[in-house]
């Protein structure tokens, strides 16, 4: 490993160097963000992690939309939300969690809908602490019926804090 603060300030480890800090376009420093934002028109299924249709940014190229996985580069403390529309489905009990490689974890929400025919959204938030290579996504523990999306309602989100 090399750190070389005369050019800029960069870590250079294996093959390629790392910018251990950046600036933004006020020129303010700042340790390496990560960050993404994606969302779906996919109807989310019992038992399943949701896939998305658009990522909307992915600041370090950390997020599979295919496979709804997030996967850390940088170890620290992220935030999550997941956020599903559920559009016209039937009556019952709808649960949403956020999973840590293939776990659930800490963001449990429970929803249960009396009426068919109303909209709602169920949500879960959570702060997790990673290391580099574990891995986050939505998983929808139990839908009586497979949710709806409507383009842009249904997102899942995360960045280090």
């Amino acid at each position: 490993m090399t750190i070389n603060f005369l050019a800029s300030a960069t870590i250079t480890q294996g093959a390629g160097a790392v910018p251990a800090i950046q600036s933004d376009q006020f020129g303010l420093q700042q340790i390496n963000r990560v960050g993404f934002a994606a969302h779906t028109a996919n109807a989310a299924t019992s038992g399943a992690i949701p896939t998305w249709t658009a990522v909307e940014f992915d600041l370090k190229n950390n997020f599979n939309a295919g496979t709804g996985k997030f996967t850390a580069s940088i170890a620290g403390n992220y935030f999550f939300k997941y956020y599903q529309l559920v559009n016209h489905a039937t009556a019952g009990e709808y649960r949403a969690i956020l999973l840590l490689n293939g776990s659930g974890i800490t963001g449990r929400s429970i929803f249960y809908k009396i009426n068919s025919n109303v909209h709602t959204t169920i949500q879960v938030e959570a702060r997790v602490n990673l290391n580099v290579g574990d891995w986050v996504s939505a998983y929808i523990e139990v839908a009586p019926a497979a949710m709806a999306a409507d383009a842009g309602w249904s997102f899942f989100q995360g960045y280090r804090i």
